[in-house]
């Protein structure tokens, strides 16, 4: 009997943007948490000249999506959902 291994979801193009995803939304968040603050919580850029509301409201937005998103691939990753074999 044959049998065919399908991959599901463990492939490079998801932990690549899983890992991206992550990475991108820490830092959006920080950004927005350093607006609010007022404290410098990145070491690349300077965030706490922007003004809160709309620009560090947004990004804290923006963060919070791409960290749900990430949540939601790298779990798909981790459960392997979608792999399997054909007979």
């Amino acid at each position: 009997i044959r049998q065919d291994q399908i991959v599901g979801s463990r492939r490079f193009s998801n932990y690549f943007w899983g890992i991206f995803l992550t990475i991108g939304g820490i830092s959006f968040l920080l950004a927005g948490m350093s607006s609010y603050f007022k404290v410098n919580l990145l070491p690349i850029a300077n965030p706490t000249e922007l003004v809160f509301i709309p620009q560090g409201l947004v990004m804290m937005f923006y963060g919070t999506l791409s960290l749900s998103l990430s949540f939601y691939t790298l779990a798909t990753v981790f459960w392997d959902i979608g792999s399997g074999y054909n007979e």
